[in-house]
């Protein structure tokens, strides 16, 4: 309410009352005041019609849209309505009844064990493990890694082709399994780091994306960049957190943001071609990344699941000289502050708290382990000084099949189960391994049950006893992730 309107109406007399001809004529004019209330109140609308065009296009162009310096990168803003999935369907209706259903019955989706497969390398002329040797009903999903990204596409090689062509194959003894391919990996963020940088050049990706998926039958696509924002560059296939051979790459502190864009443009695809396509994501478990890399919020609208790398809490680093459990479910008493937090339960809570829903957070089980060599054979409980790598494996990585084989001809060993953390050690000499047996596997997989998480992820089907060579064949093939498939799905297989 304006001054004059104020003052006009502290003066009005009591109900019945008038106001003096004079009295009014002096304040206002002439004029009769409905008319010319009736003369503000138009010229206020027609003022409002004129300046709101004005103001949208200043909305989006400050607020909505930003537009960088050498780029056109879309951005979004907190105040600009970005739709989830279940949200854009809602609007849209040229969606169908049943689309719609669909997806609501999403929100109560049975548990998944998602398996990462890494494809067979044809040069290699040592035992892998192929695609016909995989069990259809081993896996809810089965993701094919990596793919990597060049020219801001999709680069696969033959050897990936080959395993593509023949995973799909799966399909025909389980209708209901889902492949997705992976794309990234520890060792190539440089590509990823191109292609998200602006709008174009992630455009250029989504459309590669987009022909793989329609040429390949494949179900979706999973995005494994590691880390937004973290300035290391790992070796090696596995999704190991730190290698005391990390190099320092220079890092652009808006990939970020560019990465959940990349999120969002990608389902807006999905969306706009009505296609019932997977997106998912391999995220951090550490805090400190998760912090820096991702906006958990932001990213909970857009991808059906992620999938937590919750293994490589401790291996042996220049950092970290001492042992410790690859995937421990809880932390040990003696673990304090950023230390008590590298453990499954405070990783899958923290990942929830931060925004991403309980059922879409799919919780990392590793069926590789990790070996160190002890600084003293006679002091070997969790936490003792570790000279380097142990003998077996590679770079402290050993595979389930290769850490039986051992167990199995050797005498002088010591296998002792952590009740604290719910995880196994190896003790041989001065040899020292974290890894999981069939009681931290069951425990792990009870607790993601327990507390309503999305299921389980293994990385990977490669490193488990996919031969059934050891002493433990009668349990079958893929011992450690029958396990957890048992333990998830209330039965024997």
């Amino acid at each position: 309410m304006g001054v004059a309107e104020r003052a006009h109406y502290s003066r009005l007399p009591p109900a019945g009352g008038s106001i003096p001809a004079s009295s009014a004529d002096s304040d206002f004019g002439t004029s009769p005041p409905s008319r010319r209330c009736r003369s503000l109140c138009l010229s206020i609308a027609l003022l409002l019609l004129i300046a709101s065009p004005i103001v949208t296009i200043f909305y989006i162009n400050f607020f909505v849209i930003e537009h960088e310096d050498d780029d056109t990168a879309l951005m979004y803003s907190d105040r600009a309505q970005i739709y989830s999935i279940e949200e854009f369907l809602n609007k849209d209706s040229s969606f169908t009844s049943s689309q719609k259903t669909a997806v609501d019955k999403s929100k109560s989706e049975p548990l998944k064990l998602v398996c990462y497969y890494n494809y067979p390398q044809h040069e290699n002329n040592t035992p892998q493990l192929l695609p016909e040797n995989i069990a259809c009903d081993l896996c809810t999903h089965i993701i094919v890694a990596f793919a990597s990204i060049k020219n801001n596409s999709l680069q696969l090689n033959e050897d990936i082709i080959r395993t593509i062509t023949e995973i799909v194959e799966l399909k025909k003894c389980n209708k209901e399994l889902k492949i997705l391919l992976s794309v990234g990996g520890a060792g190539d963020n440089d590509g990823f780091v191109d292609m998200v940088s602006n709008h174009t050049t992630r455009k250029t990706f989504i459309r590669s994306v987009k022909s793989f998926l329609t040429v390949y039958s494949f179900d979706g696509i999973d995005l494994d960049w590691e880390f937004p924002t973290v300035g290391f560059q790992k070796p090696g296939n596995h999704h190991n957190l730190l290698s005391a051979n990390d190099n320092i790459r220079k890092v652009d502190k808006r990939q970020r943001q560019h990465f959940t864009q990349l999120l969002r443009e990608i389902r807006m695809e999905y969306n706009r071609e009505h296609k019932p396509y997977l997106l998912t994501v391999a995220v951090a478990a550490p805090s400190t990344i998760v912090d820096s890399a991702y906006d958990v919020e932001e990213m909970n609208k857009y991808v059906d699941f992620v999938n937590v790398m919750s293994y490589d809490f401790h291996s042996y680093t220049k950092y970290t000289p001492f042992t410790g459990f690859n995937s421990p479910l809880y932390n040990r008493k003696g673990e304090v502050l950023y230390f008590a937090t590298l453990n499954i339960n405070s990783t899958a809570h923290m990942w929830n708290n931060k925004g991403m829903d309980r059922n879409k957070i799919i919780i990392g089980l590793p069926t590789f382990g990790h070996s160190f060599t002890l600084v003293n054979s006679n002091n070997a409980a969790p936490g003792s000084p570790s000279a380097g790598y142990g003998k077996l494996g590679h770079n402290g990585f050993i595979d389930f099949i290769e850490l039986c084989h051992f167990m199995n001809n050797t005498d002088n060993e010591r296998i002792i189960f952590d009740n604290e953390t719910a995880s196994p050690y190896f003790v041989s000499g001065s040899e020292w391994i974290s890894f999981e047996n069939m009681e931290s596997i069951v425990n792990k997989a009870k607790f993601i049950k327990e507390n309503d998480f999305g299921g389980a992820m293994i990385y990977s089907l490669n490193s488990d006893d996919y031969s059934g060579a050891c002493a433990l064949k009668t349990d079958g093939k893929f011992y450690l992730t029958r396990y957890v498939n048992n333990a998830l799905f209330d039965y024997d297989l």
